[in-house]
């Protein structure tokens, strides 16, 4: 019996809040909790994209895009700045303006990763400053690219050279040819009035023969024997 009111009296203090020593004991508030701080959280809230434009051997381009929210906007943004560090080495951007979206990080080694990161510094609507860091790791390309770019652009030149030499080379024998041609016409033009006085018609006087000529010996002795 004693047992059972001990019981009884230990739930009731523990509904009433209060230990068995009479201390007050913090009631765990079970109702539903009022989403007005959470919501006022999510629209402070705003999202940064980094983007690699490109990359040279010595050189990132990087960008970010933004994502403004309800009570962060463009005109909340103090500055941008852009940090990247590899092995031992860091670096910090100059303070950029809320409008800038891109910077170029220059004197970079080739093929070399980079953890790049932008940070956008903005005040809230309570006047606290807050940096919002986004990073990503980013490339520069190595020396090989450049290379085979050189080397593809002297084989393109190589054929481009052969090819004007064999155009050259088949215009001047053309060239050649024509020349030869006309030279050989002009000559055979020179030799027809030539050529067309050895096969002309004979003239009205035969040609002279011995045979006929009265003041031979030989001829008129053979006349007095006949």
């Amino acid at each position: 019996m004693l047992v059972h009111l001990l019981g009884l009296h230990l739930v009731a203090s523990l509904v009433m809040g209060q230990d068995t020593t009479g201390t007050e004991v913090p009631m765990v508030n079970m109702a539903p909790s009022n989403n007005s701080n959470i919501e006022e959280l999510e629209n402070e809230v705003f999202s940064m994209k980094v983007v690699h434009l490109t990359s040279k051997t010595d050189a990132i381009h990087v960008g970010w895009n933004m994502t403004y929210s309800k009570n962060i906007t463009q005109q909340h943004i103090n500055h941008f700045k852009v940090k990247y560090r590899t092995g031992k080495l860091n670096f910090n951007s100059d303070p950029l303006g809320p409008t800038n979206n891109s910077y170029w990080i220059m004197h970079l080694n080739h093929d070399t990763p980079y953890n790049v990161c932008v940070v956008a510094s903005y005040r809230s609507d309570a006047g606290e400053q807050i940096e919002h860091v986004v990073c990503e790791e980013l490339f520069t390309i190595p020396l090989i690219h450049i290379i085979s770019l050189i080397v593809c652009l002297l084989v393109i030149g190589y054929f481009v050279v052969v090819f004007l030499l064999a155009y050259i080379c088949v215009k001047r024998n053309q060239k050649k040819a024509e020349d030869q041609e006309r030279l050989t016409s002009e000559e055979e033009e020179k030799l027809q009035p030539q050529e067309n006085g050895r096969n002309g018609k004979p003239s009205g006087n035969n040609p002279y023969s011995s045979i006929e000529d009265k003041d031979v010996p030989w001829i008129e002795s053979e006349a007095a024997d006949a």
